[in-house]
Order: C-alpha cells, then sequence, then structure tokens
C-alpha cells in the first residue's frame, strides 16, 4: 500500500510539473505569437474579407444540415484578434486578446467595413482574456504570409493526413475499430473542419493523440492516462470550448477496446484514471490563464469565469432557464437528418448479409458495457454545461461523434469475421 500510495504521489507530482510547464509555455507563445508583425496580418486579413461577404452567417454546403455550416461568426472573431492594433504592451496584448470591433456592428461586419469603406482607426480593441487563445500562435504567423483561402487549404491538407495516419495506425490493431472511427470524423464533417478555424482544434488534437497513442502502444499501460492529461492541457489552450468530450471519449474507445482481454476491472481503473487525467489537464490549464492574466494585467479574469461557469452549470441566463431535457431535444434536433439515417440501415444491413452468409460469427464481449458507458459521456457533458448546449447547439452536437463510434464499435466488438478458406 505504502509502495503504491508512493506511486500515486509521483504521478501527481509529475503531473503538476507538466501543468506549470506547460502554463508558462502557453504564456512564452502568446507573446510570441503577439510580436508578429501586425501590418502584414492586417494586409493579408484584408485580402480575406470577400470570404465573409460570400459565406458570412447563413451559408453552409449542404443546408438544413447543421455540421455542414462553419462558424464564421467565431472565425471572424478569431481573425479579429489576429488583426487587432497593438495597445503599447505585448505581454498585455498577449494575455488580454482583444479583438477589435464597432459597437453595433458583429466581428464579421467589423472587418467588413474596417477593410473596405472603413479604417482600423474607427475600431476598438475589446477584451477577452478568459481563454488561452491558443490558435493565434498559428494563425498570427499564417496570416502573414498568407490568406485565410490559403489557411483553408492547408488545413484541409493537414487534416486529411491526420485522418489517414490514425486510420492506418488503428486498422494495424485491429480492423472491427476503422468503422465506428470513420463514421465518428464523418459526423464531425471534415470539409466543415477544413473551412473553419473553430472547429479544426478538437479535430486535429483528438487525430494526433489517437495516432500517437497507436504508433506507441500507448493504450496498453499507464501511460493512457499521461497522454489523455496532455490532450486536456492542449484542447484547454488551443480550443475555443467548442466539443471537448470528443478528444477524451474517442482515444478512450479504443484504448478500452484494444486491451479488453485485460478484463472489465482494469478497463473500468483506465476509465476513471483516463478521464479524471483528462479533465484535470484541462482545467487546470484552463485556470492557469486565468491567473496568469490576472497577476501579469489584473484583468479579474477569475472572477469573471467563475461566474461563466455558474452560468453553464445552473443553466440559467438572465431569465431563461435550461432544463436538461430540454438541452437533450435541443441537440437531438440537429442530428434527425436522413442521411445519418440511411447510413445506419445500410450498415445494418451489410451485417445481417454476413452473419446469414456466415461470414461472421456474434461472439459477446462484456467490455463493450464499458464502451458504451463512455458513448453516453456527451450526455453527462451536456447536463453539466445545459446553458452553453442548449445555446450553442450546432458546436455541441459534435459531442455525439463519441456516441456515435461508441455504439458502432460496441457491436462490431461482438463480431468476429470469418477467414475464407
Amino acid at each position: 500500500m505504502n509502495d503504491y500510495r508512493k506511486k500515486t504521489m509521483r504521478r501527481i507530482l509529475r503531473g503538476l510539473a507538466v501543468l506549470l510547464i506547460s502554463i508558462l509555455a502557453g504564456t512564452v507563445l502568446m507573446i510570441a505569437a503577439y510580436c508578429c508583425p501586425v501590418s502584414m496580418i492586417q494586409k493579408h486579413t484584408g485580402e480575406s474579407v470577400d470570404i465573409l461577404n460570400n459565406e458570412y452567417e447563413h451559408y453552409g454546403f449542404a443546408p438544413r444540415i447543421s455540421t455542414s455550416y462553419p462558424d464564421h461568426y467565431t472565425d471572424a472573431l478569431m481573425l479579429s484578434m489576429a488583426a487587432a492594433p497593438r495597445t503599447g504592451s505585448v505581454v498585455y496584448d498577449a494575455m488580454n486578446c482583444g479583438p477589435m470591433f464597432i459597437p453595433s456592428f458583429s466581428y464579421g461586419e467589423t472587418l467588413m467595413y474596417v477593410f473596405g469603406e472603413g479604417s482600423i482607426d474607427e475600431a476598438t480593441v475589446g477584451s477577452y482574456p478568459r481563454y488561452w487563445h491558443g490558435y493565434l500562435i498559428w494563425l498570427k504567423p499564417m496570416l502573414t504570409v498568407m490568406t485565410y483561402s490559403e489557411i483553408r487549404i492547408l488545413a484541409m491538407c493537414f487534416q486529411l493526413a491526420l485522418l489517414l495516419w490514425a486510420v492506418y495506425e488503428l486498422q494495424k490493431k485491429d480492423m472491427r475499430l476503422v468503422p465506428g472511427f470513420f463514421f465518428a470524423f464523418l459526423f464531425l464533417n471534415p470539409i466543415t473542419t477544413a473551412m473553419s478555424i473553430q472547429y479544426a482544434s478538437v479535430y486535429c488534437i483528438t487525430l494526433i493523440m489517437t495516432a500517437i497513442m497507436l504508433r506507441f502502444d500507448l493504450f496498453t499501460d499507464d501511460r493512457c492516462p499521461a497522454v489523455l492529461f496532455g490532450g486536456g492541457i492542449a484542447v484547454a489552450f488551443f480550443d475555443f470550448f467548442t466539443y471537448p468530450v470528443v478528444a477524451l471519449g474517442i482515444p478512450l474507445i479504443i484504448s478500452v477496446a484494444l486491451t479488453s482481454d485485460r478484463g472489465i476491472r482494469h478497463n473500468i481503473k483506465k476509465i476513471l484514471a483516463g478521464s479524471f487525467a483528462y479533465f484535470a489537464g484541462y482545467a487546470g490549464m484552463w485556470a492557469g490563464k486565468w491567473i496568469t492574466a490576472d497577476l501579469l494585467i489584473k484583468s479579474g479574469t477569475i472572477r469573471d469565469a467563475i461566474n461563466e461557469i455558474t452560468i453553464d452549470a445552473t443553466g440559467a441566463e438572465d431569465k431563461a432557464v435550461y432544463t436538461i431535457p430540454y438541452v437533450y431535444r435541443q441537440i437531438l434536433m440537429h442530428i434527425t437528418h436522413k442521411s445519418i439515417v440511411i447510413i445506419a440501415v445500410l450498415g445494418i444491413l451489410v451485417l445481417a448479409f454476413c452473419l446469414v452468409r456466415k461470414k461472421c460469427t456474434v461472439r459477446p464481449d462484456i467490455t463493450t458495457v464499458l464502451i458504451l458507458v463512455i458513448a453516453l459521456y456527451p450526455f453527462v457533458w451536456y447536463a453539466l454545461v445545459k446553458q452553453h448546449s442548449a445555446t450553442m447547439t450546432r458546436m455541441e452536437q459534435r459531442e455525439l461523434a463519441v456516441t456515435i463510434m461508441g455504439i458502432v464499435t460496441a457491436i462490431l466488438k461482438n463480431i468476429h469475421f470469418l477467414q475464407n478458406r
């Protein structure tokens, strides 16, 4: 018991050390990003506003299918931050992360105006220190040499390469896990994630985590929680609070599925340890920004963040109160379209055909119960952040990629395909 306690204490201390180093590194990287020449960023941002003119607010490449809509509102906010004029202190700017805006204008309208008939001098630099805004460490340098359109093309190539890498590593371990993984990322919609900076962060982090865990067999031992801890830190740094449960749920499903032979008790411990590690990294890194911002620029970020957490958790905003059943209805309303039903029916028919023709056989695996438990993670998340889930359903619905992968994987985990003789 003493050895177990010592081992646990060493892990906790290592985790705290990694978290502190990550907070320090994040601060340094944000300051470095704000050293990029803002004149070049503004030049290329100005050349990008034609996208907002053509697509802003209501553009979707498949109208009425909500996952086909890029989040141009938030992308415009990100571009407004990247192109915002300097205030004189690089440390203040890096911690404040203020977007430029014109009162009564949206961020997209601000960009279209200041780079159109107006001027940047008419815009005000706001304040948004509650998030790290880590996407700026690559967005600002890229905007110094290219436009938003060119960034989209590179994003598409990069994300496709990551998806191919992850699928390649996964099929080497167990081909039965590929369909669930593939359908989950189809649901996340790789076209939209390439078109929208907002949706790209969790998508890429999830693929990188998955590929690394598979490549180096990190799902089979105690290093799995350590990887998930790092994933939580990365999501808190780069993401804007979109669909963070995906970066936990998908790697965790794969990890449990690949170690089902270790027994249900082993995998329960893995789920608990991995989930705790992920959210410890996520919450710790996010809190690190609040503390750092308050220390460096006296922004009052801790008070503001606690207020926002209270609103999300209680579901109360102004006079509106969002209940859990209401949140679930709002989320599920966005995925009741025919394409998902058709794909599901086709999958069932193919599986039924294989069973009838005796191409495969059913062998129950008790650990699939745990996979189905992980598949419920999005619904637990919706209950915890009711206000955000109810008002931001277009992004929060993407958490259901975990549910999709969990259901498909649980089914196929009990199916064993027979070799042709």
